[in-house]
């Protein structure tokens, strides 16, 4: 186990405990740098169990889902990006079975990925295979880029420093990179704490906000231009729909079952979920508004 005394990405030892997780029966603690306002895993696991750990134990079933309410989802995301950059090449950093690339290639870019699991590139269909590198180093791909798409990426990373760096010396003048990040600030994250479902030790090393993406960009040669926070997976869904009954005074029993719900072991129909998330939207696009929403999006420009 490899502790770390600092902050990485400022190098402060300005820094207090946030939380503490318990997972395959080890305690990990995130401490949060009161300079940059980053969260970061003090005890990591060493390479070695972490290779093995995305070998064996990490889920990639789950990225073997429905194609089409992918691109319904990427959908809205593209409409975004398009007012940024409108045509062009680009590159998914961590692009699983490549989703994005399709809906990306629908809408007229010319789009590639890079992944690490063959396992999981499996799980798309043969042209999309051919546009993905299967590889640790995406400075491998060929040629250079305008558009570079981090997806829950950053906070894998080791050195998410690293990535904007090496970013650049295949970027194209005027790239832009989409980051997508958990919201440590969401409301979520502050009232599920040790049990909010993307906390994920050990593979998250990083958790972030505004001010510590703002900080991680600008350092690194890179500055903000869009950047929203909004709905999290079918499991935040799953949260808001059960989170009047969690804070009863309700039995232990019964609000062991709820748990159990929002933590995936009792599944409720997507359909169903996105019924009362529609319903419910004029409350949750407020918060999402006011930078409580579980997930990150943000564009951002070489200086």
């Amino acid at each position: 186990m490899k502790i770390i005394h600092k902050c990485p990405l400022c190098k402060s030892g300005n820094q207090k405990e946030f939380i503490r997780s318990r997972r395959f029966k080890t305690t990990y603690v995130y401490n949060s740098c009161k300079n940059c306002k980053c969260v970061y895993l003090a005890n990591r696991p060493e390479k070695e169990f972490m290779d093995e750990y995305y070998g064996k134990t990490y889920n990639y079933e789950g990225f073997n889902i429905n194609r089409s309410s992918l691109g319904k989802y990427y959908k809205e995301e593209l409409k975004i990006i398009k007012k940024y950059k409108g045509k062009g090449k680009i590159l998914e950093i961590g692009c699983a079975s490549g989703g994005f690339i399709e809906a990306a290639l629908n809408h007229g870019y010319d789009a590639y990925g890079v992944e690490r699991s063959q396992k999981v590139i499996n799980f798309a269909p043969d042209f999309i295979q051919e546009r993905i590198y299967c590889t640790d180093n995406f400075e491998e791909a060929e040629g250079t880029f305008d558009i570079f798409y981090l997806s829950h990426v950053l906070e894998h990373l080791e050195d998410p420093q690293k990535i904007f760096n090496k970013i650049k010396k295949i970027a194209n003048k005027r790239a832009i990179v989409i980051v997508k990040v958990p919201n440590i600030d969401s409301l979520m994250a502050r009232l599920m704490k040790r049990r909010w479902g993307w906390l994920a030790p050990p593979e998250h090393f990083y958790h972030f906000n505004y001010h510590s993406l703002k900080y991680l960009t600008e350092k690194n040669g890179w500055e903000i231009v869009y950047y929203i926070t909004r709905k999290g997976d079918l499991y935040y869904l799953k949260f808001l729909l059960l989170m009047p009954f969690i804070f009863l005074p309700l039995p232990e029993n019964i609000k062991s079952v709820i748990w159990g719900i929002t933590d995936r072991k009792i599944k409720i129909s997507p359909k169903v979920l996105s019924l009362f998330h529609s319903l419910a939207s004029p409350i949750t696009n407020r918060l999402h508004r006011k930078g409580l929403g579980e997930e990150i999006f943000l564009i951002a420009k070489i200086k």
